[in-house]
């Protein structure tokens, strides 16, 4: 198929020019590159599923895609089969495309070699001006005509236009004649007006040939008429006979006299073709995809588009035209698949009226080259992704709804524990300004995300701005600045430490792990197993120290399993150190098998992990981010945070229990000294102790001490009233004291 060509005789309007008054009539032909390899094409016709690219209703599609000086060219709810005139915003805008495949032809009408002959002969009836053509391989000519003026002087003295009828005709060595051109020129011109024909020559021509310009409307005799006109140049063309192979373009011929200067042009497409698993389905409204049955791992033999970004990224990476020519063997097809479904649920579109839209979508256009690294990390960031080499391959991570896989404590770390980093708060952003691309203005619009009053009060109104790669979507942009937002107030905090390799050979990047960690809770509630009696009766470790709940608190224990697996049980059964689960697990957990207790009122903190290191004296080195499973929720539909007790340092705690007291005389300095001594059962998670005792009622006496114990000096013969308080991490005191009365004898 050709670039389309134009009637003549179409009267265009130039605001310039009065009523009627002929302007100059050329034409531009602009090759533009669309995209690397086979793209989709037309959207307009790819939502409607218009399947067939060769027919007038994609072409008519197409042209709605089409934006000149922001401006369709063919309106959008002009019918695709058989548009009106009065739905085109411009006329004569020929135009012809290649999606990208690696047999398309070339776009016949393209001019690569064009040779012009200066002629400047007038042509009469009688006196038809020719122009011959020998070269075989002149594909077209560009007949020029020059008309000097057009113009009848009326006896009142106005001055209309005329009209002047011609033919252009091809004569060939065999004798064929043809008439091409037969046209009308009508109008009215006071300077020189110049029209363009382009004569395209058929393959079987007979060369040499000769293009002959014949003048049908009588000459003017009259003065008062004027309408003579010059073949003024001939113009040999070749035209460009290059498909561009594997690269998607369009050919656009503007005419000069819409168009002075040449119009910004903007591009509506659905771009590059890629690999899609077999059993994917790509919405055409959306781009999203959705998946039916199991993923064996093969993929479609058509590629197709999607907006997808899991799979635009697997392309990235395994293409070895446009890509970084990774083998796919090297790739983590699964996680790709898992990533996709993630990213293609629907989620609400933020209008008001039910809509739903992709999570993530990826429209971009990449126009220029850049390096591997920050390509790849900008894809990652739309779909929440972060890309790690792992077991000799590449594989991705999503930040996503998932259990933990792995917990740690005190007891499989080193001895340097947990060592927990958060930022400033001056760098804390407070409202988030997100750029995108609006398809529907065609421009980079910002979407404005900002905190609530009382965290903007905290940490005042600092402002961020960023760039949200590949989106289209306002409200993806949104999430995009809630996800900020949120990371910025509630992700601060990084928690590092070193672990054995038993357990860092299980932890991946991106993987949700759960930390109970003595100093940050304020009591022990995990460690390793003592031994196990079997799938429901396991023996904690360090009976001492660990703080074991009750039955009344609704206690759970979590194990690790042999197979690396992380189960959770409820604990129905509580003896000593033994305990019993409601139900089996999956299988009897190893002797010194990682464990956490936890209750509703102290669980553990959940991290995300960032960095996974190998040490060379065989522990793994571990980074995580503070991670909170209702982020999720926050960031798409604004629900609110749920809270977590991880710690009992801030509860008021209970006052000791098992105060008593005791009286003895010691020496000190070879002098008797009498003293009461005070003890009480440790309290879970106090801090310190208060002592406060009085003698006789006089004035009460404080003693802090961060043990259980406690003495009194120099007791004299009477009654002291005693009690204890217990203090938690932030020095907030029991309700209640522990009391107690003695009655000392003092030295006797």
């Amino acid at each position: 198929m050709a670039i389309q060509e134009f009637d003549q005789n179409t009267t265009l309007n130039n605001p310039d020019l009065p009523k009627n008054v002929l302007s100059s009539k050329q034409f531009n032909t602009i090759v533009e590159l669309l995209g690397e390899g086979e793209i989709e094409g037309s959207a307009t016709a790819s939502k409607e599923s218009i399947t067939d690219k060769t027919s007038d209703a994609y072409f008519n599609a197409f042209k709605k895609d089409i934006f000149l000086n922001g401006t369709q060219v063919l309106q959008e709810a002009a019918s695709n089969t058989t548009p009106e005139d009065s739905d085109f915003n411009f006329k004569d805008v020929g135009f012809d495309f290649r999606l990208g495949t690696s047999n398309q032809t070339f776009i016949d009408g393209i001019s690569n070699i064009e040779t012009e002959v200066s002629i400047g002969t007038t042509v009469t009836t009688s006196n038809p001006v020719t122009h011959t053509v020998s070269q075989t391989n002149i594909n077209a000519v560009r007949v020029t005509l020059r008309f000097p003026s057009m113009q009848k002087f009326k006896t009142n003295g106005n001055i209309v236009g005329v009209e002047v009828n011609l033919l252009i005709k091809t004569i060939e060595n065999d004798g064929t004649t043809t008439t091409v051109i037969d046209d009308t020129v009508k109008g009215k011109s006071t300077n020189a007006y110049f029209r363009d024909y382009i004569v395209k020559l058929k393959s079987t021509t007979s060369f040499p040939v000769v293009i002959r310009v014949e003048r049908v409307t009588a000459d003017s005799t009259d003065a008062t008429l004027v309408n003579a006109f010059q073949f003024q140049q001939a113009t040999n063309i070749i035209f460009e006979q290059n498909a561009y192979a594997n690269t998607a373009h369009v050919a656009l011929r503007l005419s000069a006299e819409q168009f002075p200067r040449i119009p910004k042009r903007v591009y509506r497409i659905r771009g590059r073709k890629i690999k899609i698993p077999h059993n994917a389905t790509v919405d055409l409204q959306t781009g999203a995809i959705s998946y039916a049955g199991t993923f064996n791992g093969s993929f479609k033999t058509n590629k197709e588009w999607t907006t997808d970004p899991a799979w635009i990224l697997y392309d990235l990476l395994s293409d070895t035209r446009a890509g970084c020519g990774i083998a796919e063997s090297n790739l983590d097809k699964f996680t790709f698949k898992t990533v996709s479904e993630y990213c293609g649920a629907s989620v609400d579109a933020g209008n008001g009226d039910g809509s739903t839209e992709p999570r993530f979508s990826c429209n971009v256009n990449i126009t220029q080259q850049q390096e591997a690294y920050g390509l790849i990390n900008a894809l990652c960031s739309v779909m929440r992704v972060m890309p790690f080499y792992s077991a000799g391959g590449i594989s991705i991570s999503q930040d996503a709804p998932k259990t933990a896989s792995y917990i740690f404590t005190n007891a499989n770390v080193t001895e340097e524990g947990f060592l927990y980093a958060g930022s400033s708060l001056k760098t804390r952003h407070t409202v988030i300004n997100v750029s995108y691309f609006d398809m529907t203005t065609q421009e980079v619009d910002v979407e404005t995300v900002e905190a609530d009053a009382s965290t903007q009060a905290k940490y005042g109104i600092v402002v961020k701005n960023i760039k949200a790669f590949a989106t289209t979507s306002r409200n993806q942009a949104r999430r995009l600045g809630r996800w900020f937002l949120y990371n910025e107030q509630n992700s601060g905090e990084t928690c590092s430490f070193t672990t054995t390799a038993a357990a860092g050979v299980l932890v991946r990047c991106g993987d949700v792990i759960e930390i109970s960690d003595r100093l940050k809770a304020g009591v022990r509630r995990g460690g390793l197993l003592s031994s196990v009696t079997s799938t429901t009766v396991v023996v904690l470790d360090d009976s001492n120290n660990t703080d074991i709940p009750s039955l009344g608190d609704s206690p759970t224990i979590s194990v690790i399993l042999p197979d690396g697996s992380l189960e959770q049980k409820t604990i129905s059964a509580i003896s000593g150190t033994t305990i019993t689960v409601s139900s089996a697990f999956s299988a009897a957990p190893n002797e010194h098998a990682p464990y956490i207790l936890e209750t509703s009122n102290l669980e553990t903190t959940t991290w995300r992990v960032i960095s996974v290191k190998e040490n060379e004296n065989r522990t793994f080195s571990i980074t995580a981010l503070s991670h909170d499973s209702g982020k999720y929720a926050f960031v798409e539909d604004g629900s609110a945070l749920p809270t977590r007790n991880i710690n009992i340092l801030t509860q008021v705690l209970n006052p000791p229990v098992g105060l008593q007291a005791s009286e003895q005389i010691v020496l000190i300095n070879n002098k008797a000294v009498s003293k009461i001594t005070l003890d009480w059962q440790t309290q879970s998670a106090a801090t310190k102790y208060e002592v406060q005792y009085r003698f006789d009622n006089g004035d009460f006496k404080k003693i802090e001490t961060l043990s259980s114990d406690a003495e009194i000096f120099n007791s004299d013969a009477g009654e002291y009233e005693i009690r204890v308080f217990s203090f938690n991490g932030i020095g907030q005191p029991s309700k209640q004291p522990a009391e107690l009365t003695f009655s000392a004898v003092g030295k006797t």
